[in-house]
Protein backbone atom coordinates (compact mmCIF):
# COMPACT_ATOMS: atom_id res chain seq x y z
CA UNK A 1 0.00 0.00 0.00
CA UNK A 2 1.40 3.62 -0.46
CA UNK A 3 -0.43 5.94 1.93
CA UNK A 4 0.85 9.70 2.71
CA UNK A 5 -0.79 12.54 4.74
CA UNK A 6 -4.26 13.60 5.36
CA UNK A 7 -6.49 15.91 3.02
CA UNK A 8 -6.15 18.87 5.64
CA UNK A 9 -2.35 19.17 6.32
CA UNK A 10 -2.27 19.93 2.60
CA UNK A 11 -3.63 23.50 2.83
CA UNK A 12 -0.33 25.08 3.12
CA UNK A 13 0.92 24.44 -0.36
CA UNK A 14 -1.73 27.30 -1.92
CA UNK A 15 -0.72 27.06 -4.88
CA UNK A 16 -0.78 23.35 -6.04
CA UNK A 17 -3.99 23.03 -3.94
CA UNK A 18 -5.81 25.29 -4.93
CA UNK A 19 -5.32 23.59 -8.10
CA UNK A 20 -6.11 19.77 -6.88
CA UNK A 21 -8.81 21.21 -4.52
CA UNK A 22 -10.75 23.03 -7.30
CA UNK A 23 -14.34 21.11 -8.67
CA UNK A 24 -12.73 19.61 -11.49
CA UNK A 25 -10.18 17.34 -9.30
CA UNK A 26 -12.05 16.92 -6.47
CA UNK A 27 -13.69 13.30 -6.60
CA UNK A 28 -16.83 12.46 -7.79
CA UNK A 29 -20.07 13.24 -5.82
CA UNK A 30 -21.86 9.59 -4.50
CA UNK A 31 -23.31 7.68 -7.24
CA UNK A 32 -25.65 5.93 -5.75
CA UNK A 33 3.36 -19.34 -9.13
CA UNK A 34 3.68 -19.20 -10.00
CA UNK A 35 6.37 -21.39 -9.02
CA UNK A 36 9.00 -23.37 -10.97
CA UNK A 37 9.46 -25.72 -7.96
CA UNK A 38 6.10 -27.08 -6.26
CA UNK A 39 6.88 -27.38 -3.33
CA UNK A 40 4.70 -29.27 -0.96
CA UNK A 41 3.04 -26.33 0.65
CA UNK A 42 2.17 -24.79 -2.40
CA UNK A 43 0.18 -28.30 -3.71
CA UNK A 44 -1.40 -27.99 -0.87
CA UNK A 45 -2.81 -24.90 -0.52
CA UNK A 46 -3.50 -24.52 -4.06
CA UNK A 47 -5.95 -27.59 -3.29
CA UNK A 48 -7.94 -24.58 -1.00
CA UNK A 49 -7.37 -21.86 -4.05
CA UNK A 50 -4.93 -20.20 -2.92
CA UNK A 51 -2.28 -20.51 -5.89
CA UNK A 52 -5.15 -21.75 -8.47
CA UNK A 53 -7.64 -19.30 -9.72
CA UNK A 54 -9.85 -21.46 -12.17
CA UNK A 55 -12.15 -17.86 -12.48
CA UNK A 56 -11.95 -14.16 -11.05
CA UNK A 57 -13.57 -13.20 -7.89
CA UNK A 58 -15.33 -10.09 -8.85
CA UNK A 59 -17.12 -7.31 -7.00
CA UNK A 60 -17.60 -3.34 -7.52
CA UNK A 61 -16.92 -0.45 -5.14
CA UNK A 62 -17.11 2.82 -5.54
CA UNK A 63 -16.99 5.60 -3.28
CA UNK A 64 -21.21 6.90 -2.71
CA UNK A 65 -22.49 2.87 -3.14
CA UNK A 66 -24.84 1.95 -0.92
CA UNK A 67 -22.65 -1.17 0.71
CA UNK A 68 -25.82 -3.04 1.75
CA UNK A 69 -26.91 -3.51 -1.87
CA UNK A 70 -23.69 -5.24 -2.86
CA UNK A 71 -22.99 -7.47 0.05
CA UNK A 72 -24.88 -9.65 2.57
CA UNK A 73 -25.99 -8.15 5.97
CA UNK A 74 -22.78 -9.26 8.93
CA UNK A 75 -26.00 -8.92 11.81
CA UNK A 76 -24.80 -10.65 15.00
CA UNK A 77 -20.83 -10.79 13.14
CA UNK A 78 -18.07 -9.60 15.53
CA UNK A 79 -15.55 -7.63 13.92
CA UNK A 80 -12.31 -6.46 15.31
CA UNK A 81 -9.92 -4.49 13.24
CA UNK A 82 -6.86 -2.86 14.50
CA UNK A 83 -5.64 0.30 13.50
CA UNK A 84 -9.47 1.36 12.66
CA UNK A 85 -9.93 5.13 14.41
CA UNK A 86 -7.34 7.03 12.51
CA UNK A 87 -8.82 10.12 10.78
CA UNK A 88 -8.50 9.77 7.00
CA UNK A 89 -7.45 5.97 7.97
CA UNK A 90 -8.53 2.87 5.81
CA UNK A 91 -9.26 1.58 9.27
CA UNK A 92 -12.13 4.44 9.65
CA UNK A 93 -13.55 4.41 6.38
CA UNK A 94 -13.49 -0.03 6.57
CA UNK A 95 -14.76 0.17 9.93
CA UNK A 96 -17.83 2.64 9.03
CA UNK A 97 -18.83 0.37 6.35
CA UNK A 98 -18.91 -2.38 7.89
CA UNK A 99 -21.02 -0.77 11.00
CA UNK A 100 -23.51 -0.06 8.08
CA UNK A 101 -23.87 -3.82 7.36
CA UNK A 102 -24.91 -4.35 10.79
CA UNK A 103 -21.67 -5.96 12.17
CA UNK A 104 -20.21 -5.27 15.95
CA UNK A 105 -17.71 -3.31 15.56
CA UNK A 106 -14.57 -3.13 17.68
CA UNK A 107 -12.76 -0.07 16.78
CA UNK A 108 -8.99 -0.10 17.98
CA UNK A 109 -6.39 2.36 17.88
CA UNK A 110 -2.76 3.27 19.26
CA UNK A 111 -4.66 5.91 21.74
CA UNK A 112 -8.02 5.26 23.39
CA UNK A 113 -8.89 8.90 22.54
CA UNK A 114 -8.11 8.38 18.61
CA UNK A 115 -10.70 5.08 19.13
CA UNK A 116 -13.24 7.02 20.94
CA UNK A 117 -13.58 9.88 18.41
CA UNK A 118 -13.88 7.48 15.47
CA UNK A 119 -16.42 5.82 17.61
CA UNK A 120 -18.58 9.15 18.20
CA UNK A 121 -18.35 9.85 13.91
CA UNK A 122 -19.39 6.59 12.90
CA UNK A 123 -22.65 7.01 15.33
CA UNK A 124 -22.83 10.07 13.82
CA UNK A 125 -23.68 9.00 10.00
CA UNK A 126 -24.70 5.39 11.00
CA UNK A 127 -28.21 5.63 12.93
CA UNK A 128 -27.60 2.57 15.44
CA UNK A 129 -24.50 1.41 14.75
CA UNK A 130 -23.02 -1.55 16.56
CA UNK A 131 -19.64 0.03 17.49
CA UNK A 132 -17.42 0.40 20.51
CA UNK A 133 -14.19 2.02 21.50
CA UNK A 134 -11.68 -0.10 23.15
CA UNK A 135 -8.42 0.40 25.00
CA UNK A 136 -5.39 1.10 23.19
CA UNK A 137 -3.91 -1.08 21.11
CA UNK A 138 -0.46 -0.37 20.45
CA UNK A 139 1.53 -3.21 18.51
CA UNK A 140 4.81 -1.78 19.58
CA UNK A 141 4.24 -3.62 23.15
CA UNK A 142 3.97 -7.37 22.96
CA UNK A 143 2.77 -6.44 26.93
CA UNK A 144 -0.23 -3.68 25.46
CA UNK A 145 -1.72 -6.61 23.19
CA UNK A 146 -1.88 -9.06 25.72
CA UNK A 147 -3.62 -6.75 27.88
CA UNK A 148 -5.63 -5.58 25.04
CA UNK A 149 -6.72 -9.21 24.47
CA UNK A 150 -7.35 -10.21 27.77
CA UNK A 151 -10.02 -7.57 27.85
CA UNK A 152 -11.48 -8.31 24.55
CA UNK A 153 -12.14 -12.63 25.83
CA UNK A 154 -14.18 -10.65 28.93
CA UNK A 155 -16.87 -9.28 26.03
CA UNK A 156 -16.17 -11.75 23.14
CA UNK A 157 -16.74 -15.53 22.93
CA UNK A 158 -16.45 -15.56 19.34
CA UNK A 159 -14.51 -13.42 16.95
CA UNK A 160 -16.24 -13.82 13.67
CA UNK A 161 -13.77 -10.98 11.38
CA UNK A 162 -10.12 -9.85 12.67
CA UNK A 163 -9.16 -7.19 9.85
CA UNK A 164 -4.89 -7.11 10.27
CA UNK A 165 -5.22 -3.44 9.31
CA UNK A 166 -2.27 -1.38 11.25
CA UNK A 167 1.11 -0.38 9.55
CA UNK A 168 3.53 2.43 10.07
CA UNK A 169 5.83 3.65 6.87
CA UNK A 170 9.63 3.60 6.54
CA UNK A 171 10.87 6.18 4.07
CA UNK A 172 13.70 8.29 6.00
CA UNK A 173 12.61 6.71 9.23
CA UNK A 174 14.99 6.74 11.79
CA UNK A 175 15.86 3.40 12.51
CA UNK A 176 13.96 2.63 16.26
CA UNK A 177 13.98 -0.62 18.67
CA UNK A 178 10.53 -1.14 20.36
CA UNK A 179 9.90 -1.79 24.46
CA UNK A 180 10.95 -5.57 23.27
CA UNK A 181 13.88 -5.14 21.85
CA UNK A 182 12.71 -5.37 18.24
CA UNK A 183 12.99 -3.17 15.30
CA UNK A 184 9.72 -0.93 15.04
CA UNK A 185 9.22 -1.29 11.35
CA UNK A 186 8.94 -5.00 12.01
CA UNK A 187 6.95 -5.69 14.87
CA UNK A 188 3.84 -3.21 13.94
CA UNK A 189 4.34 -4.38 10.30
CA UNK A 190 4.53 -7.87 10.97
CA UNK A 191 4.89 -9.45 14.61
CA UNK A 192 2.71 -7.41 16.12
CA UNK A 193 0.03 -8.77 14.01
CA UNK A 194 1.38 -12.53 14.78
CA UNK A 195 1.13 -12.01 18.00
CA UNK A 196 -2.77 -10.67 18.31
CA UNK A 197 -3.97 -13.32 15.99
CA UNK A 198 -2.01 -16.48 17.74
CA UNK A 199 -3.67 -14.70 21.08
CA UNK A 200 -7.01 -14.86 19.48
CA UNK A 201 -6.64 -18.41 18.16
CA UNK A 202 -9.55 -19.73 21.14
CA UNK A 203 -11.90 -16.95 19.44
CA UNK A 204 -11.87 -18.38 16.22
CA UNK A 205 -13.99 -20.81 14.63
CA UNK A 206 -15.24 -22.47 11.63
CA UNK A 207 -16.24 -19.71 9.23
CA UNK A 208 -14.11 -16.71 10.90
CA UNK A 209 -12.33 -14.70 8.77
CA UNK A 210 -8.83 -13.34 9.34
CA UNK A 211 -8.08 -10.62 6.90
CA UNK A 212 -4.23 -9.16 6.87
CA UNK A 213 -3.59 -6.25 5.03
CA UNK A 214 -0.57 -6.56 2.86
CA UNK A 215 0.88 -4.74 -0.13
CA UNK A 216 2.14 -4.76 -3.57
CA UNK A 217 5.52 -3.66 -2.03
CA UNK A 218 5.05 -7.66 -0.74
CA UNK A 219 6.21 -8.31 -4.55
CA UNK A 220 9.66 -6.41 -3.86
CA UNK A 221 10.72 -7.82 -0.92
CA UNK A 222 13.09 -10.74 0.38
CA UNK A 223 12.11 -13.80 2.49
CA UNK A 224 15.23 -13.29 4.77
CA UNK A 225 15.53 -15.42 7.60
CA UNK A 226 13.95 -14.26 11.17
CA UNK A 227 17.54 -13.18 12.56
CA UNK A 228 17.75 -11.11 10.00
CA UNK A 229 13.85 -9.77 9.43
CA UNK A 230 13.27 -9.40 13.68
CA UNK A 231 16.90 -8.11 14.92
CA UNK A 232 18.50 -6.04 11.98
CA UNK A 233 16.95 -2.32 11.19
CA UNK A 234 18.04 -3.36 7.21
CA UNK A 235 16.02 -6.13 7.30
CA UNK A 236 12.83 -4.81 8.74
CA UNK A 237 12.08 -3.34 5.87
CA UNK A 238 8.40 -2.39 4.59
CA UNK A 239 8.38 -4.75 2.00
CA UNK A 240 10.51 -7.36 3.55
CA UNK A 241 7.59 -6.99 6.60
CA UNK A 242 5.08 -6.92 3.94
CA UNK A 243 6.06 -10.13 2.35
CA UNK A 244 6.50 -12.14 5.89
CA UNK A 245 2.46 -11.06 6.32
CA UNK A 246 1.72 -13.02 3.38
CA UNK A 247 4.03 -15.98 4.04
CA UNK A 248 2.20 -15.74 7.58
CA UNK A 249 -1.52 -16.03 6.20
CA UNK A 250 -0.15 -18.74 4.23
CA UNK A 251 1.11 -20.83 6.78
CA UNK A 252 -1.57 -19.68 9.41
CA UNK A 253 -4.03 -20.76 6.62
CA UNK A 254 -2.31 -24.45 6.60
CA UNK A 255 -2.10 -25.11 10.25
CA UNK A 256 -5.30 -23.73 10.90
CA UNK A 257 -7.36 -25.38 8.03
CA UNK A 258 -9.11 -28.23 10.48
CA UNK A 259 -10.49 -25.26 12.29
CA UNK A 260 -12.61 -24.04 9.52
CA UNK A 261 -10.82 -20.59 9.58
CA UNK A 262 -10.67 -18.94 5.96
CA UNK A 263 -7.37 -16.95 6.11
CA UNK A 264 -7.00 -14.20 3.17
CA UNK A 265 -4.40 -11.18 2.64
CA UNK A 266 -5.55 -8.02 0.67
CA UNK A 267 -3.64 -5.32 -1.20
CA UNK A 268 -5.78 -1.48 -1.57
CA UNK A 269 -3.47 -0.55 -4.08
CA UNK A 270 -2.04 3.64 -4.05
CA UNK A 271 -4.36 5.00 -1.11
CA UNK A 272 -3.56 8.28 0.18
CA UNK A 273 -3.67 8.45 4.23
CA UNK A 274 -1.56 9.94 6.57
CA UNK A 275 0.35 6.65 7.38
CA UNK A 276 3.99 8.45 6.19
CA UNK A 277 3.23 11.65 8.13
CA UNK A 278 6.40 11.32 9.43
CA UNK A 279 8.58 11.08 6.08
CA UNK A 280 10.70 14.52 5.45
CA UNK A 281 9.84 12.62 1.59
CA UNK A 282 6.60 12.31 1.32
CA UNK A 283 5.44 14.92 3.47
CA UNK A 284 6.77 17.95 0.94
CA UNK A 285 5.96 20.11 -1.81
CA UNK A 286 5.17 18.97 -4.26
CA UNK A 287 5.66 15.51 -3.53
CA UNK A 288 2.12 14.62 -1.53
CA UNK A 289 0.22 17.24 -3.95
CA UNK A 290 0.83 14.56 -6.08
CA UNK A 291 0.07 11.71 -4.14
CA UNK A 292 -2.73 13.33 -3.24
CA UNK A 293 -4.14 13.72 -6.45
CA UNK A 294 -3.13 10.49 -7.99
CA UNK A 295 -3.83 8.32 -5.21
CA UNK A 296 -7.48 6.94 -4.47
CA UNK A 297 -8.67 8.25 -1.30
CA UNK A 298 -9.90 5.78 1.92
CA UNK A 299 -13.03 5.87 0.74
CA UNK A 300 -12.47 3.78 -2.34
CA UNK A 301 -9.71 1.79 -1.40
CA UNK A 302 -11.62 -0.09 1.40
CA UNK A 303 -13.35 -1.75 -1.50
CA UNK A 304 -10.97 -5.15 -1.31
CA UNK A 305 -11.56 -4.67 2.44
CA UNK A 306 -15.47 -5.43 1.98
CA UNK A 307 -14.69 -7.94 -0.24
CA UNK A 308 -12.88 -10.05 1.88
CA UNK A 309 -14.63 -9.47 4.84
CA UNK A 310 -18.33 -9.35 3.77
CA UNK A 311 -18.08 -11.29 -0.07
CA UNK A 312 -19.44 -14.75 0.19
CA UNK A 313 -16.98 -15.28 -3.02
CA UNK A 314 -13.64 -15.63 -1.33
CA UNK A 315 -11.41 -18.53 -1.05
CA UNK A 316 -8.86 -19.89 1.81
CA UNK A 317 -5.21 -18.70 1.53
CA UNK A 318 -6.70 -16.07 -1.21
CA UNK A 319 -4.47 -13.06 -1.91
CA UNK A 320 -7.11 -9.94 -2.93
CA UNK A 321 -6.41 -6.30 -4.89
CA UNK A 322 -8.13 -4.30 -7.43
CA UNK A 323 -8.05 -2.23 -10.23
CA UNK A 324 -4.74 -2.28 -11.92
CA UNK A 325 -3.06 -3.60 -9.11
CA UNK A 326 -5.33 -7.30 -9.89
CA UNK A 327 -3.99 -7.25 -13.56
CA UNK A 328 -0.54 -8.40 -15.64
CA UNK A 329 1.30 -5.32 -14.85
CA UNK A 330 1.67 -6.04 -11.28
CA UNK A 331 1.12 -10.10 -10.97
CA UNK A 332 3.69 -11.52 -13.40
CA UNK A 333 7.12 -8.93 -14.03
CA UNK A 334 9.78 -8.87 -11.74
CA UNK A 335 12.68 -6.44 -11.43
CA UNK A 336 12.52 -3.50 -14.21
CA UNK A 337 9.48 -4.40 -15.34
CA UNK A 338 7.66 -4.90 -11.90
CA UNK A 339 8.74 -0.74 -11.28
CA UNK A 340 7.34 0.16 -14.13
CA UNK A 341 4.31 -1.46 -13.55
CA UNK A 342 4.04 -0.81 -10.24
CA UNK A 343 4.29 3.53 -11.63
CA UNK A 344 1.92 3.01 -13.75
CA UNK A 345 -0.90 1.27 -12.12
CA UNK A 346 -0.45 4.35 -8.84
CA UNK A 347 -0.96 6.74 -10.50
CA UNK A 348 -3.42 5.54 -13.35
CA UNK A 349 -5.74 3.02 -11.06
CA UNK A 350 -7.85 5.86 -9.29
CA UNK A 351 -8.09 8.65 -11.54
CA UNK A 352 -9.12 6.30 -14.58
CA UNK A 353 -11.65 4.82 -12.11
CA UNK A 354 -12.93 8.42 -10.78
CA UNK A 355 -13.55 9.56 -14.57
CA UNK A 356 -15.46 6.28 -15.34
CA UNK A 357 -17.73 6.40 -12.10
CA UNK A 358 -15.99 3.09 -11.06
CA UNK A 359 -17.31 1.42 -14.30
CA UNK A 360 -14.09 0.17 -14.76
CA UNK A 361 -11.35 -1.22 -12.44
CA UNK A 362 -13.89 -0.89 -9.44
CA UNK A 363 -13.49 -4.76 -9.09
CA UNK A 364 -12.13 -7.12 -6.62
CA UNK A 365 -9.64 -10.13 -7.82
CA UNK A 366 -7.93 -12.67 -6.56
CA UNK A 367 -4.62 -12.72 -7.50
CA UNK A 368 -0.91 -14.75 -7.79
CA UNK A 369 1.47 -13.61 -4.68
CA UNK A 370 5.37 -13.03 -5.52
CA UNK A 371 7.16 -16.91 -5.61
CA UNK A 372 8.80 -15.78 -2.66
CA UNK A 373 5.79 -15.83 -0.71
CA UNK A 374 6.02 -19.59 -1.25
CA UNK A 375 9.23 -20.24 0.84
CA UNK A 376 7.49 -22.08 3.68
CA UNK A 377 10.73 -23.50 5.29
CA UNK A 378 11.26 -20.23 5.95
CA UNK A 379 7.82 -19.08 6.57
CA UNK A 380 8.01 -21.79 9.29
CA UNK A 381 11.41 -20.17 11.02
CA UNK A 382 9.78 -16.61 10.94
CA UNK A 383 6.81 -18.65 12.83
CA UNK A 384 8.92 -20.55 15.33
CA UNK A 385 11.20 -17.66 16.26
CA UNK A 386 7.70 -15.34 16.28
CA UNK A 387 6.35 -17.74 18.78
CA UNK A 388 9.81 -17.71 20.51
CA UNK A 389 9.81 -14.18 20.94
CA UNK A 390 6.40 -13.95 22.36
CA UNK A 391 6.19 -16.66 24.32
CA UNK A 392 3.77 -18.67 22.18
CA UNK A 393 3.46 -22.41 21.51
CA UNK A 394 4.94 -23.11 17.87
Amino acid sequence: MIALRSHQALTKHKRFGQLIDSPVFKPLAPVGESHTTRSRFSRRLSRVGAVAMEKPEIVNWFPGKDVTTLYPSLKGKCVLISGGGGEGSLGLAASLQLAKLGARVYVTDYEKEISDSAVAKIREEVEGADVISTPKLDLNSMAVIREFVDWFKTKEERLDILINNTGTGYVDNEPFDTVDGIPGTSQVNFLGHYVLTRLLEDRFGSGCRIITVASVFHRKGTAVPPEILLRQWEGASYPNCKLALVMFMKLLQEKWMDKGVICMALDPGAVYTRIWDSSRITNSFPVNDIFRFFFQPPEDGIGVYLHAAASEDVAPGGYYTRGLFSTFLLTKPQGILLNIGFTIASFVDWRLRWALRGAFLADTRRVSIAPEALKHEVAQEIWDECADIAKLPK
